[in-house]
């Protein structure tokens, strides 16, 4: 037994290395494809020697400097310990969340397993298919038909894709009566069996009215990214994802733009598109950006602390939330690989880490 164990770390350290390999070749052409956002950005001499400074003191050698020139570009705020993204996906991520911990948890489908509770509601599950077995809201196994039965007048739902997901990707929206999808005119059965394994059938989440008066379209999320440094889970700065262009999700890869958000729950002046398009309103609403009140932000980072215990073993973990029309709090979702840098440094001009960014570089030097 224990040569077979031994056989299955080798194979595991392996893939590992192949997988970070391919991510930093991926990291290396996403910075090139970028750099025409910060062809106008330049550092000066003593940010540059400042950037040396604080990375061969903590990091032990220099880096290179687009990313910080990249971050730099969407606000104008220069910051020396920028946390660029190569070194945070191809490094700190695998250190601190090892992928095989991650591979089980990411399952969308333990959302309610593992975070509902009195603080903070999920998504109601309405049924969910997991590798091919089927279940009801209880986590009760189900057969088909009884899974067609419980949909038949299933109302405003959300499909999520379970496995392997992200930007949206795969999201459907309906609205099921008599069995019919009202939005497409398809039948319940039709619309399942077009699905693989690995879903989830949500109940459609309705935000509070001061998210829905940025855009209605979407629920709009904020990101909140906690980590473990001595002891403690701290919180990077906070964005927010707000949709538009009449989709309804808002994953700044699907077309959502972003916003720094304060942890008092007031919105930076201007947003962004992931190509740079600056917007000081909302473009569909007009609401006007620089001073909106979110509320419920701090229990809402109160929250994310809060349910990073319940997954021992990861050290870093980005999580959406959003508020409901009856003020609750709602996590949406956790990522626990793949998690990026680049929004929150760009859409607030600080650091991921802040005060504890020479910690995280000792990590990987």
């Amino acid at each position: 037994m224990r040569f077979y164990l031994w056989l299955e770390n080798i194979f595991d350290a392996i893939l590992r290395m192949v997988w970070i390999f391919v991510v930093w070749i991926h990291e290396t052409r996403k910075i090139r494809k970028r750099k025409k956002l910060f062809a106008k950005t330049q550092l000066h001499p003593d940010q540059v020697q400042e950037i040396d400074k604080l990375w061969q003191q903590g990091y032990g050698r220099k880096i290179p400097y687009n990313w910080h020139k990249l971050y730099q570009s969407f606000t104008g705020k220069f910051d020396a310990l920028y946390f660029p993204e190569i070194l945070y996906t191809t490094k700190l991520e695998v250190l601190m969340n090892p992928r095989h911990i991650c591979r089980v948890l990411s399952d969308k489908n333990l959302l309610n397993t593992l975070f509902k509770d009195d603080y903070v509601k999920v998504p109601k599950t309405i049924v969910a298919n997991a590798r091919g077995y089927l279940y009801d809201q209880n986590h009760k196994p189900i057969s088909k038909k009884k899974m067609l039965e419980i949909l038949h007048d299933a109302g405003e739902i959300m499909i999520k894709p379970t496995i392997n997901t992200d930007s949206g990707r795969g999201i459907t929206m309906h609205n099921i009566q008599d069995g019919v999808d009202l939005l497409s005119g398809e039948s319940v059965n039709s619309l399942i069996a077009k699905l693989k394994d690995n879903y989830v059938v949500q109940e459609k989440l309705v935000a509070h009215p001061a998210y829905a008066k940025l855009y209605a379209q979407s629920i709009n999320t904020i990101r909140v990214v906690t980590y473990i440094v001595a002891d403690s889970v701290n919180h990077a700065p906070l964005y927010m994802r707000i949709g538009r262009g009449g989709r309804f999700v808002d994953n700044i890869n699907a077309g959502g733009l972003f916003i720094g958000l304060t942890d008092e729950g007031l919105l930076n002046k201007v947003g962004f598109s992931e190509k740079q398009d600056r917007f000081y309103k909302h473009p569909d609403s007009g609401i006007v950006f620089e001073g909106y009140k979110v509320p419920a932000t701090l229990q809402v980072i109160e929250a994310a602390k809060r349910l990073h215990g319940r997954l021992p073993g990861l050290g870093i973990i980005s999580w959406d939330f959003m508020v409901d029309q009856d003020e609750n709090v709602v996590l949406v979702e956790c990522n626990l690989d793949s998690q990026d840098t680049w929004a929150t440094q760009m859409a607030n001009g600080r650091s991921l880490f802040g005060e504890n960014s020479l910690e995280m570089m000792k990590m990987i030097s």
